[in-house]
C-alpha cells in the first residue's frame, strides 16, 4: 500500500492515519516493511518531450556520423550509462558487484535537469550545441539568412 499525505506539526491527516491503521491490522502476526520517503515530483512532460524530441535525435545523429548505427533507445542507453552516469551496482549470489544502469524515468524534475546539463555539457565538448528548451531556432521574419 502506498499512502500520500502531508505532515503538519509532526502529524499526518487524521483520515490518512485511519487508513494506515486499518492497513496495518490486515497484516496482524506478520513481519512487514515500512518505508517513509518524501514524495518527489517526477520529471515533467515538457522535459520528456524535449529530451526525446531534441536531445536524443541530435546525439543520435552525432553518433551516427562517427559510424554507429543506433536507434533512439540505444542512444538513450548510451547517454544514461556513459554520459549521465545513471549507474549503480548490485551484488550477485556469489558476491560479485555487477554494474546496472538506472532508469531515467525515476528521476525527479531537478535530477533530470542535472542529467540534461551533464548531457549538454558533454555534447558541447564534442562540438555539438544542443539548443535550450525555450531557445527559438527559427530566425525572425525578414532576417538575413546569408
Amino acid at each position: 500500500m502506498k499512502i500520500y499525505t502531508r505532515i503538519t506539526n509532526g502529524k499526518m491527516e487524521p483520515t490518512t492515519a485511519q487508513l494506515l491503521i486499518a492497513e496495518l491490522a490486515n497484516h496482524e502476526g506478520k513481519d512487514i516493511a515500512i518505508t517513509v520517503e518524501r514524495k518527489r515530483k517526477k520529471r515533467s512532460l515538457n522535459q520528456n518531450q524535449y529530451y526525446w524530441g531534441v536531445v536524443v535525435p541530435i546525439i543520435r545523429q552525432m553518433l551516427e556520423e562517427y559510424g554507429n548505427e543506433l536507434d533512439d533507445e540505444e542512444t538513450h542507453s548510451f547517454l544514461k550509462e556513459h554520459v549521465g552516469k545513471l549507474t549503480a551496482s548490485v551484488v550477485d549470489s556469489v558476491g560479485r558487484r555487477v554494474a546496472i544502469t538506472k532508469s531515467s524515468a525515476s528521476l525527479s524534475t531537478a535530477e533530470f535537469e542535472n542529467y540534461l546539463l551533464r548531457v549538454t555539457a558533454w555534447a558541447a565538448q564534442e562540438g555539438i550545441i544542443i539548443p535550450a528548451p525555450n531557445e527559438n531556432l527559427t530566425p525572425p521574419i525578414g532576417a538575413y539568412n546569408g
